[in-house]
């Protein structure tokens, strides 16, 4: 889908999604600047559309990407995972077509996460990366890792 919004509201989308800290795996100190995906992709933030979301319903999550160069035929993936480290759910995609991105583009990628009907309460993690659509092989960013986990996002079930 292509949608118009109007810049003011994108500046401001993209302020609150910037704010937000992004980490390494497995480390409690923020990442200090946008990671990048190879040389074609920069993270700008993400933000969860609706954080209330209970078992059962849709976890909305947008990632914000600026293009530094055309990518190749790549999936962008967020996994929740759970305390544990399992897998919760998932989205993997990239919904636009990479032949028509030029540098300097900024893409706004939904992932809708299908949350399952039974959840306890508690933190959950998002983990965010790409792999190439060919082999499967997850793509390294430039934090040098696979992938990076964004704040916790708490489910707290209504009574």
């Amino acid at each position: 889908h292509i949608y118009h919004v109007p810049r003011s509201a994108l500046d401001a989308h993209l302020a609150a999604a910037r704010s937000r800290a992004v980490f390494p795996p497995g480390s409690e100190s923020p990442v200090n600047s946008p990671p990048t995906v190879g040389d074609w992709l920069q993270f700008q933030g993400y933000e969860i559309a609706n954080p209330e979301a209970q078992p059962g319903d849709s976890l909305l999550v947008f990632t914000y990407w600026r293009v530094l160069q055309p990518p190749p035929n790549i999936t962008l993936f967020v996994h929740l995972l759970a305390a544990d480290d399992q897998l919760v759910t998932q989205y993997d995609g990239f919904d636009v077509v990479v032949d028509d991105l030029a540098t300097g583009d900024l893409v706004v990628q939904l992932h809708t996460l299908e949350l399952p009907p039974y959840m306890p309460d508690g933190l959950y993690r998002l983990a965010v990366g790409a792999y190439t659509r060919e082999d499967l092989e997850r793509i390294p960013l430039s934090t040098g890792s696979d992938h990076v986990v964004l704040e916790p996002w708490q489910l707290v079930q209504n009574q």
